[in-house]
C-alpha cells in the first residue's frame, strides 16, 4: 500500500504532518489523478488533488483532497445503500478554478443539468482558496488530521465562519477575506 510522506523542496526536505491551523489558504494544485474508491466504494473513481500552500507562513506545506467525486453511482458494500456522485464538492471545485465559466454551486437555479468532467491535468497549476479543518482519527482520538472541506475562488470573498468557532481566529476578517496565516514561530526573538 502506498504511503504519503510530506516533502517540501523549498523547506529542505521532509516536512511534518502536524495539522495546519484551521482556516482558508491560498493553494496551487501540483498533482491531480484519478484513484480507486476506498472502503465500501471500491470500484468507483475519485479525483485526488495534491495542493501546495502559497503566500503565508506555511508556504510550501501540502494538503490533499482525495475524495472529491465518484464518477458513477454505486452500492456501498458496507451499508448496502446507493451512493450518488458527490457533484456538489466537484461543482464547488470547478467554480473555484474558473468562476467566470462555472456558477457558484449554492446557486442551484444555475446548476448545469450535464456536468462536463475535465481530465485531471486540467486542475494542475490552478490557484484558489481551500478551507482546512481538522478531523480526528476514529481509531485513535489523539491523532488529528487536516481535511480540505471547501474550495473558493481567489477573487471572491470567503464565507465568514460561524461565530464561536475556532476557525474564527484564522479565517475571515470583517470583509470576509482570509487574513494571512503566519508561522507562530515568526515572532520569537532568537
Amino acid at each position: 500500500m502506498p504511503r504519503r510522506v510530506e516533502y517540501n523542496p523549498k523547506g529542505g526536505g521532509f516536512g511534518s504532518f502536524e495539522p495546519l491551523p484551521e482556516g482558508w489558504y491560498h493553494v496551487k494544485v501540483n498533482s491531480a489523478e484519478i484513484q480507486d474508491g476506498r472502503g465500501g466504494l471500491k470500484g468507483t473513481d475519485r479525483l485526488a488533488l495534491g495542493m501546495e500552500i502559497q503566500g503565508s507562513g506555511f508556504s510550501g506545506r501540502w494538503c490533499w483532497a482525495d475524495g472529491l467525486i465518484f464518477w458513477k453511482p454505486s452500492v456501498n458494500n458496507t451499508t448496502g445503500e446507493m451512493t450518488m456522485p458527490n457533484f456538489y464538492d466537484f461543482r464547488q471545485l470547478m467554480w473555484a478554478c474558473d468562476p467566470k465559466k462555472y456558477p457558484n454551486p449554492r446557486d442551484t437555479d444555475k446548476a448545469p443539468e450535464v456536468l462536463e468532467i475535465p481530465d485531471p491535468e486540467y486542475f494542475v497549476g490552478k490557484h484558489f482558496y481551500a478551507e482546512i479543518v481538522h478531523r480526528v482519527d476514529r481509531n485513535n482520538p489523539e491523532k488529528v488530521y487536516d481535511k480540505v472541506k471547501h474550495f473558493h475562488p481567489l477573487d471572491e470573498p470567503v464565507p465568514a465562519p460561524p461565530s464561536g468557532t475556532d476557525r474564527a481566529a484564522t479565517t475571515g476578517t470583517q470583509s470576509n477575506q482570509p487574513k494571512s496565516i503566519t508561522d507562530p514561530d515568526d515572532d520569537l526573538p532568537f
